[in-house]
């Protein structure tokens, strides 16, 4: 301080020519001095926090979200639907109900009213990770008969994507010809039509085969969308998503 002071009594009076001299000498002076103190603060940081130390807190490459594509359609099963919808979100998929129907909205078989997020043809041409059709009638027959449905699970088998299928839903597999050697479950009043078009049979409440999940009905719902969570994002998020609904899994 009393350095400071001393040189801004000899800048006041020094002559007018060399007082501008004076002044750049003392930015000059401030500059140098702030640099060392970067420095040695720099140093002080270095030792207290070397690399080694930090190499834990840095970022790590953040894995995409998951997608899933539910279609839904005029006559889809209401829980089938929307358990797939919900349990999948729980679990930070990120989900696109895509309606069938060119409306905004849907009915189910039970006469739930579903707004959907798109409507299926304007999203056709994307790639998901999954591909889920819940059951219920006529929402099925619907899948079955839809050359869009077929398009877009044709598209997924090709990419290598998860196709799912639940209840009656299967059927719509069969109209496509999706995965024919494959081992499917379904509603039991669809089986022989299922076997007959030459797939293998399972009675399990969830049937993985290959790429192809499938599972029976209503009561089966929650275990075949937690099977869909533990595909995607592993047993253990599968887990933590049944324990927080109180489901045993």
């Amino acid at each position: 301080m009393i350095v400071d002071a001393l040189f801004v009594v000899v800048v006041w009076l020094a002559p007018s020519l060399i007082r501008p001299v004076l002044l750049i000498c003392a930015w000059h002076r401030r500059v140098w001095s702030a640099a060392c103190q970067l420095c040695c603060l720099q140093l002080r940081v270095h030792a207290a926090f070397p690399p080694e130390a930090l190499s834990g807190l840095r970022p790590s490459k953040m894995r995409p979200m998951s997608s899933a594509l539910v279609v839904a359609s005029n006559g889809s099963e209401d829980m089938e639907l929307v358990i797939s919808v919900d349990v999948l979100r729980r679990a930070n998929v990120k989900v696109t109900v895509a309606g069938l129907q060119d409306t905004d909205r849907i009915t189910c078989a039970r006469g739930t009213t579903i707004i959907v997020d798109e409507k299926l043809e304007d999203v056709a041409s994307k790639i998901y990770d999954v591909v889920v059709l819940p059951g219920g009638q006529p929402g099925s027959n619907n899948f079955a008969a839809s050359s869009v449905v077929g398009d877009v699970l044709r598209a997924h088998e090709k990419a290598g994507s998860l196709i799912a299928a639940i209840c009656a839903a299967p059927i719509a597999l069969k109209s496509h010809g999706i995965a024919m050697d494959a081992t499917l479950t379904s509603y039991p009043g669809v089986r022989d039509e299922i076997q007959k078009a030459g797939y293998k049979y399972s009675e399990d409440r969830v049937v993985v085969s290959g790429k192809v999940i499938t599972s029976r009905g209503p009561g089966t719902a929650f275990d075949f969308a937690l099977k869909l969570v533990e595909l995607l994002e592993g047993q253990g998020k599968s887990k933590d998503v049944a324990k927080a609904m109180l489901v045993e899994h």
